[in-house]
């Protein structure tokens, strides 16, 4: 059986991010701040990760890799405080721009911080939450800090299927080899990592059936294009597949023909 250790080794060894800088991924989602705003506000994940909280009266959450504050914006006008953390200027800017139309500014606490960089001056919240934003190398020091911000409880989710960037037709379409194993990599290494190390969390999950679709045939092509990181020698595979697939949207846009079932795990503990 892998130890606690291993099982960081291992999520650090398949890491496609693990060689790049800080500034280098945030020029990346500095860029995709402004859609992302606004798409990730009509998914069904919020209401449903929204229940799972089950946040009581007053308590404050930690939302750490805020982004445009999709998830942090509903909970203030709920009524709870939020410690905002992300290291993104664009998600940033976004976010002041959604609390000040909201009409929530007391209620927040914001802050420019990377998982990688110290997270001294953060306040405590009730809640440490990290929604779909486990994007650092080092998940011992990533449960660490989430752990020593939450007064009660740390909830993570994780991918643990088909999500919105892995598109597993897409993938089988150019000849890579995916399987449901791989598919729920982060979530596997995350529990295995977390019960190595005595703690043992509650499980549940999230399943939001989603059609990739767009105001334009250049768009998801390229969405799609750029999720799957498709090589040069890959384009014609990826064209036969795309050309195959897609079709006009009712009122609208375009749409591939297909659904995909994303599924995410919640994953809920107290620190210890």
């Amino acid at each position: 059986m892998p130890t606690a250790q291993e099982w960081c080794d291992f999520y650090r060894s398949v890491d496609k991010n693990a060689d790049k800088t800080l500034d280098e991924l945030r020029v990346r989602w500095n860029q995709m701040a402004p859609h992302y705003a606004h798409k990730n506000r009509r998914s069904g994940y919020l209401a449903q990760l929204t229940e799972l909280l089950a946040l009581a009266p007053g308590e404050s959450i930690l939302d750490m890799g805020c982004g445009p504050g999709v998830l942090s914006v509903p909970l203030a006008k709920k009524g709870h405080d939020v410690v905002a953390v992300d290291f993104s200027d664009g998600m940033l800017g976004e976010l002041r721009q959604a609390v000040a139309e909201a009409g929530v500014e007391e209620r927040f606490s914001i802050f420019r911080r990377a998982w990688q960089e110290s997270w001294d001056g953060i306040p405590q919240a009730d809640v440490a939450i990290s929604s779909r934003s486990l994007t650092t190398h080092d998940i011992q020091d990533a449960v660490a800090k989430l752990e020593s911000k939450a007064k009660s409880r740390v909830v993570v989710t994780t991918a643990c299927g088909e999500v919105p960037w892995i598109d597993a037709r897409v993938e089988r379409a150019l000849g890579r080899e995916i399987t449901p194993p791989q598919l729920a990599r982060d979530f596997a290494v995350l529990l295995n990592y977390l019960l190595g190390s005595g703690r043992f969390p509650e499980i549940r999950y999230i399943e939001v059936p989603r059609v990739p679709q767009s105001d334009s045939a250049e768009e998801l092509k390229g969405f799609l294009a750029k999720a799957a990181d498709v090589k040069p020698e890959e384009r014609p595979l990826f064209d036969a597949f795309f050309d195959k697939h897609v079709k006009e949207r009712p009122g609208g846009g375009v749409m591939m023909d297909y659904t995909q079932e994303t599924r995410w795990a919640v994953l809920c503990w107290g620190p210890l």
